[in-house]
């Protein structure tokens, strides 16, 4: 019989801590119950979290490469985890760059690099600094 150890923890979670572990032992619960859903808030994370029970992600990177984040997240739904990968290992650099200097500089960079929006950002947000941008345009 499942249940829960205390009643103020939820029926989901957003895990973007970094901790794939949350994923096998998810806070306050002895087995996790039917329904209960993991889904990603970490782009580098994401595919060893589907791989251990993860049901998605909500995504940073997938603002400036919508196809592959989300070819990387339905190939790993479908157990095709060979083909998601591939591209996930292709994305890992640009989702280290996305938060070397803070979110959203990052992801701005890129949108910038490869041509949908200029590069002006109103405080308090700053753009990345230049050898992070440098590195983006390098990627």
């Amino acid at each position: 019989m499942l249940k829960k150890k205390d009643s103020s923890i939820p029926d989901s979670l957003i895990n973007s801590s970094g901790d794939k572990v949350m994923l096998e032992e998810p806070t306050g619960w002895e087995l996790p119950p039917k329904g209960f859903e993991v889904i990603s808030g970490d782009d580098g994370i994401t595919l060893p979290l589907i791989a251990a029970g993860g049901k998605g992600l909500i995504s940073v990177i997938a603002n400036a490469f919508p196809h592959e984040i989300t070819s990387v997240v339905n190939f790993a739904l479908e157990d095709k985890y060979n083909d998601a990968r591939i591209i996930h290992y292709q994305l890992l650099n640009l989702i280290g760059l996305t938060f070397a200097n803070g979110n959203p500089g990052g992801v701005k960079a890129m949108l910038n690099k490869i041509g949908l929006i200029e590069n002006i950002l109103r405080l308090p947000l700053v753009p990345v600094i230049k050898e992070t941008e440098d590195e983006i345009q390098e990627a």
